[in-house]
């Protein structure tokens, strides 16, 4: 998180501080602020992008270096000089002196270095009343109740009394032959009961601690837990150097082999945060007078409720209510989503039909993206009793649940390669989980707006909506 929040607050400190020191140097009234937003941002917003490309470059964003306030004041510090010389360099080249007094340049490179310092030492307080309440504890669940517990939690004592760690329980197959309690940890359930305790309570690494000799029931049991939105990790009976470099997690001094990955890391998921915050406020602003004209649309011409609600599956295969726009009759609508719905389905109101038609039924689900509860872009929203074949998704489809390591979107992967409609078998329904498990696996921001784009382009065109 705050390798996503501290670059924002360079930014605007950078480019405020040149507004500031510009507006207090022309000696501007009140009545006119934009003279001085006219010279003072094309050099903030350079120094600003600089700052970032170069503070990046040097790695002082990741938390490691964040934690560590001298050190990271006087590289910023470094850094920012570096910026300075660059632009007086530019400065130089173009002959810009004119247009940039020095005084003004002088002033506006002094306080954004007070700047820089007084937000590091805030952000120092910051972490350390984060630390204290324990926000930046990770929660550890180990599967095997064997000696190799008694190594770790020794291990996280060792390493600090506050620990970055708690291990929140032990969980073991064999659970009518363990004692209830081991080094002073819980024993919880078995496997499947951790899958549950995971879709209940806050887990962020799983660590088998059972035997490498025991490798088929290892495979097992990473195949069951993939499907978690968290870190998998195996503690390792071979020397730990030959391990590869990449492949280990450190859970403070204890080296673990890396077996799955959650899909986004902290940093990944404050950006898509902010990407569906600004996007959904947006698009919902855009979309309002269209949204208007539907829910009046659907209102005067058919009994029954504008929207329409329905349980589906969300993050972590939460339940979550989803909206839309009514679009078929009241009396035979399908709240469970068992019943599919087919190409001229009797069920759908002629207003229904053209909402359906351009996706206009799924604005309502912004307001979704906006409570939190969905994405723009994922894996569609299914609802909970949705079957293929007479059966139910997880019943026939392996690693379904695994789409659940993001939250549902509006759009996404599967929908703009053409897998979006009705559902006639399972080998369809398979071919949509693998354009699912691919989006939730390599996930970036511009495959998001990509996806949106082309999204925007099908609604005109698709047929498959209906």
């Amino acid at each position: 998180m705050f390798s996503v929040i501290v670059p924002l607050v360079d930014f605007a400190l950078i480019v405020g501080c040149a507004y500031a020191t510009r507006l207090l140097h022309l000696e501007v009234v009140v009545e006119d602020l934009l003279t001085p937003a006219l010279t003072a941002l094309p050099l903030g917003i350079l120094g600003g992008a600089l700052f970032l490309l170069a503070a990046n470059g040097a790695r002082l964003y990741t938390f490691k270096k964040l934690i560590h306030t001298g050190p990271n004041i006087a590289w910023s510090l470094v850094v920012w000089g570096g910026c300075l010389m660059g632009m007086s360099a530019l400065g130089y080249l173009f002959a810009l002196g004119d247009s940039y007094p020095r005084t003004w340049t002088l002033a506006w490179a002094t306080l954004v270095a007070v700047a820089l310092v007084t937000s590091r030492v805030v952000l120092r307080g910051v972490i350390l009343w984060a630390t204290r309440r324990g926000l930046f504890r990770q929660r550890l669940a180990v599967v095997g109740a064997t000696p190799r517990v008694i190594d770790l939690v020794a291990g996280f004592a060792e390493e600090n009394p506050e620990a970055d760690y708690e291990v929140v329980g032990i969980f073991d197959d064999r659970i009518n032959r363990v004692p209830p309690r081991v080094s002073g940890i819980p024993v919880l359930g078995t496997v499947d009961d951790l899958l549950d305790y995971c879709r209940r309570q806050l887990v962020d690494v799983i660590v088998i601690a059972l035997p490498w000799a025991a490798e088929g029931r290892n495979a097992t049991i990473v195949r069951q837990l993939r499907e978690l939105p968290v870190d998998i990790s195996l503690v390792p009976d071979l020397d730990t150097s030959l391990l590869p470099p990449r492949g280990v997690l450190w859970l403070g001094k204890i080296p673990t082999m890396l077996v799955s990955r959650r899909p986004l890391t902290d940093e990944q998921l404050t950006v898509k945060w902010i990407e569906d915050k600004i996007l959904g406020l947006l698009l919902l602003l855009i979309a309002s007078p269209v949204m208007v004209t539907a829910a009046l649309a659907v209102k005067l011409t058919s009994k029954g409720p504008i929207l329409f609600e329905q349980e589906r599956f969300g993050f972590n295969q939460k339940t979550i209510r989803v909206l839309k726009f009514r679009s078929m009759y009241v009396d035979k609508g399908d709240l469970s989503g068992q019943r599919r719905t087919v190409r001229n389905d009797p069920r759908i109101t002629p207003v229904g039909r053209v909402i359906r038609r351009f996706s206009i039924d799924e604005l309502p689900q912004l307001l979704n993206v906006i409570r939190g509860d969905m994405s723009i872009v994922g894996p569609r929203a299914h609802a909970v009793a949705m079957t293929v074949g007479g059966r139910y998704y997880d019943e026939v489809v392996a690693e379904y649940a695994a789409r659940h390591r993001v939250k549902p979107g509006i759009t996404g992967w599967a929908q703009i390669n053409g897998s979006r409609g009705e559902i006639e078998n399972v080998a369809q329904a398979e071919e949509r989980l693998r354009y699912d498990l691919y989006y939730v696996d390599n996930w970036s921001l511009l495959r998001d707006l990509r996806i949106i784009a082309i999204t925007a382009l099908l609604v005109l065109v698709d047929r498959q909506a209906y």
